[in-house]
């Protein structure tokens, strides 16, 4: 009899190892983190021969992977100085990085474009080269950047790089025997894994309350578990109809972005609520751009999912090809299944957030739809659906 249940438990524990073995090769590690102000991201780390970085998901910047020239000329720097070590903490490494490159003062104007910031960045791109080994192709590219307040083109250079793996914990991914990045000035940000780089790889399935993405699912339990949308892509952004306030609307999915959910200039919603005291935010896009944005509060509901009452910011400019934008304050209360031809949501179990980087006013040119004026807490943690909703999606024996 001891016998039986001695060989059952080495056969349950094979079992689960095996599991794990097929978990780790079917996805890869990431992680929530935050910057000093609260603005919360979705990173992994990176390898590319050996040397350490880290990349920021972002469902709503298309092209090839970007290697952020800011971020290569932090890194620069630390090896100048001899502290190329970063802190063991991931949350402590990502916010010494985006916080000692120096933000953009001039709001419409790339600082890198000045002699001195081109001249830097050209030093530490040549020695990231040199150190990893990537190929440069004798002709770069021109990248349309969509921004949340206007849209730019920018040159870039093209890089191929060899030996390049992706994954926090339990050892990385390796994804290819080769990648193309672009390179960008990002200021205040680390590299970025792009949408295109998702889809490559799709179906792809983003859980930030597990920590861990999957590439290439193949999994009809897993499937069955999301409720589905037909997505059209803007831009090279994801965008799904949502009911905001009892108004159905186009948003874009964008997980570099940090509010829970920002409406174009002039959309309007049917029911909402503000407080007394009004709040107002001020947001900065990818092109270095400041958007002005008026909080409220509204319902929100993505299909048959009720994510509850949410923070929403009115900004003071449009939004191009859709009525807003959903980021992490919303979003990392959802796992998402991303492919082509549909776009998946189930609750992560994670709580919806509100932003703490809000000010007292009124944006000038306030486009802030009429609503019920109240000083009720909103329900920050209600977010996501109720208990039982989300504990009902915490469980998949494939996960």
């Amino acid at each position: 009899m001891q016998t039986q249940v001695v060989v059952f438990l080495v056969m349950a524990i094979t079992f689960v190892v095996v599991l794990l073995l097929i978990r780790n090769r079917r996805g890869i590690g990431i992680a929530l983190v935050t910057d000093s102000l609260g603005n919360e991201v979705i990173v992994t780390k990176a390898a590319i021969r050996q040397e350490q970085m880290l990349f920021l998901i972002d469902t709503a910047y298309a092209g090839a992977p970007v290697l952020s020239t800011s971020y290569l000329s932090h890194v620069e720097g630390m090896r100048r100085t001899r502290t190329t070590k970063y802190a063991r903490d991931l949350q402590a490494t990502y916010r010494s990085i985006v916080e000692s490159q120096a933000p953009n003062p001039t709001p419409n104007v790339d600082m890198n474009d000045s002699p001195l910031g081109v001249a830097t960045s050209a030093r530490a791109l040549a020695s990231f080269i040199r150190r990893t080994g990537c190929r440069t192709y004798t002709s770069g590219c021109t990248m349309r950047l969509m921004g949340i307040g206007h849209t730019t083109e920018a040159q870039t250079d093209l890089l191929l790089c060899s030996d390049v793996a992706f994954g926090i914990g339990g050892g990385p991914l390796r994804t290819s025997s080769s990648e193309v990045f672009v390179t960008h000035p990002l200021p205040s940000s680390v590299h970025i894994l792009t949408m295109d780089f998702l889809m490559h790889r799709s179906p792809c399935v983003l859980m930030p309350a597990r920590g861990r993405a999957m590439w290439t699912v193949d999994d009809t339990r897993l499937h069955s578990s999301f409720v589905f949308l037909t997505p059209t892509f803007v831009g090279g952004a994801v965008r799904v109809p949502m009911v905001v306030g009892g108004t159905q609307l186009n948003i874009v999915i964008d997980t570099g972005a940090a509010a829970a959910l920002s409406l174009a200039s002039g959309t309007h919603v049917a029911s909402c609520r503000t407080p007394s005291l009004q709040l107002r935010a001020t947001q900065t896009g990818v092109n270095g751009e400041k958007v002005c944005s008026d909080a409220f509060f509204a319902n929100v509901q993505i299909g048959t999912l009720d994510m509850g009452e949410v923070q929403v910011f009115s900004n003071s400019h449009a939004v191009e090809g859709a009525d807003g934008y959903a980021g992490m304050g919303l979003l990392r209360a959802l796992d998402m299944w991303l492919a082509p031809n549909e776009v998946g949501f189930r609750y992560s179990g994670l709580s919806t957030r509100t932003s703490g980087a809000l000010t007292e006013g009124r944006c000038e040119n306030s486009a802030l739809p009429h609503c019920a004026v109240s000083d009720a807490t909103p329900n920050e943690s209600g977010g996501g659906g109720t208990d039982a909703n989300r504990a009902e999606n915490m469980y998949s024996l494939f996960l």
